[in-house]
């Protein structure tokens, strides 16, 4: 859900409420990473063997529970991934929330993250250095947008789950926005992006949790690398979440309830096991399964914007160009 200003201390409550409902089935949760405020909460396969990194942000710039998530990040572990979710319990800051980003990132680059994992017995092997990526969901891509504005670090490929820029859904407050409407954003990677037909509406006469001038093609224009875009026609904002997490949420995010969640979290993770195998195995024909998506039941428009380049031509790979995205507070 969108990290709309006026709604922040309802959702605070939200989701403090939520992280003491759900139980707790993360396999390690690391307090204060390099003393970013953030607490990370890190679900990894149970097998002796080395696996890329996802660090994931998720929605309300890192305030709602990861434990919300859990059924989509078990999914994408299962898919043969390490998932490091990332939440805090701050009013929302988007430009210190994406300093603290980078010091996750860059914590685990010092190898701190390895060596956490291994003194609470976890056997996966987290491949930091060659195979790491950054996920958003809502607002939380807000955060690994301006880390990324700072340096890219670690990161390799990215995946946007219903992109939301700024703090003021009606545009009036600009001053924390990442995106510079006409300007590309100065850092370059591949991109999966996954979005719903209902982001853009709203419910009890509240803004819609993604606004159409702050959302997902806000981001396609601005993002230099290129990118694939999935766009599931009949779900919401909320529906990669758990179904207690859409209960409570759909107060100000519509979900139709008819609607297999299940289904499409699992389009999700798919989609995004095909998208990383391309970008670090070199399986590129997962590249032309996004393009034209029947892998899924889940009803789902797909484009994409390569920047002249083919399929092999793409590389896991972030370049930054240094340039001032706005990220002073």
């Amino acid at each position: 859900s969108s990290d709309l200003a006026m709604m922040a201390p309802v959702a605070a409550i939200l989701c403090a409420l939520l992280s003491s409902a759900f139980g707790a089935s993360d396999v390690v949760i690391v307090s204060d990473a390099g003393g970013s405020g953030f607490n990370l909460h890190i679900y990894a396969p149970q097998e002796s063997a080395s696996f890329p990194v996802i660090f994931f942000v998720p929605g309300f710039e890192g305030d709602a529970p990861i434990v919300a998530y859990s059924d989509l990040l078990n999914r994408i572990v299962a898919q043969g991934y390490i998932v490091v979710g990332a939440q805090h319990r701050e009013f929302p800051n988007y430009p210190k929330g994406g300093r603290n980003t980078l010091r996750i990132l860059e914590w685990a680059q010092q190898g701190h993250l390895a060596a956490e994992m291994q003194r609470q017995h976890v056997v996966a092997r987290p491949d930091v250095a060659g195979r790491s990526v950054v996920m958003g969901q809502s607002e939380g891509n807000h955060d690994i947008g301006t880390a990324l504005s700072l340096s890219c670090s670690v990161a390799r490929a990215a995946v946007l789950i219903d992109p939301v820029d700024g703090v003021d859904p009606y545009g009036v407050i600009k001053r924390e926005n990442l995106i510079k409407v006409g300007q590309k954003l100065n850092f370059s990677i591949p991109a999966l992006i996954v979005d719903n037909g209902l982001d853009e509406k709203h419910t009890f006469g509240s803004p819609p949790c993604m606004p159409p001038a702050m959302g997902t093609s806000r981001w396609m224009d601005a993002w230099a690398g290129p990118f694939w875009r999935l766009n599931a026609t009949a779900y919401g904002h909320i529906d990669c979440l758990d179904s207690a997490a859409i209960a409570a949420f759909r107060f100000g995010c519509p979900s139709n309830p008819s609607t297999d969640k299940a289904l499409y979290r699992d389009m999700i993770a798919r989609a995004i096991d095909m998208f990383l195998r391309a970008m670090f195995e070199g399986e590129t024909n997962g590249f032309s399964q996004l393009e034209r998506p029947q892998f899924t039941e889940v009803r789902v428009l797909a484009n994409h914007d390569l920047k002249g380049l083919n399929h092999g031509e793409i590389r896991a790979s972030c370049s930054n160009t240094g340039g001032d995205q706005r990220i002073l507070v």
